[in-house]
């Protein structure tokens, strides 16, 4: 999780972050193929972006990726 929080820019990203990490680290086995994709995006595309609002936007991106 470090490795991603080290990078997080706002408060959203931080809890997006924390929250996509034990997603797919403590529950991943549990996790449908989507699901995980879906958290595997958030951390992929979330590390540094500064801006909320962009923040948002890529979890609208990958929810309607993988999960819609």
């Amino acid at each position: 999780m470090l490795q991603y929080q080290k990078d997080a820019k706002t408060n959203l990203s931080a809890y997006l972050i924390e929250y996509a990490c034990r997603k797919t680290y403590q529950e991943g086995a549990f996790l449908l193929g989507k699901e995980k994709a879906y958290y595997e995006c958030l951390l992929k595309n979330i590390p540094g972006v500064e801006n909320s609002m962009a923040v948002n936007q890529i979890q609208n991106a990958c929810r309607r990726q993988y999960l819609e």
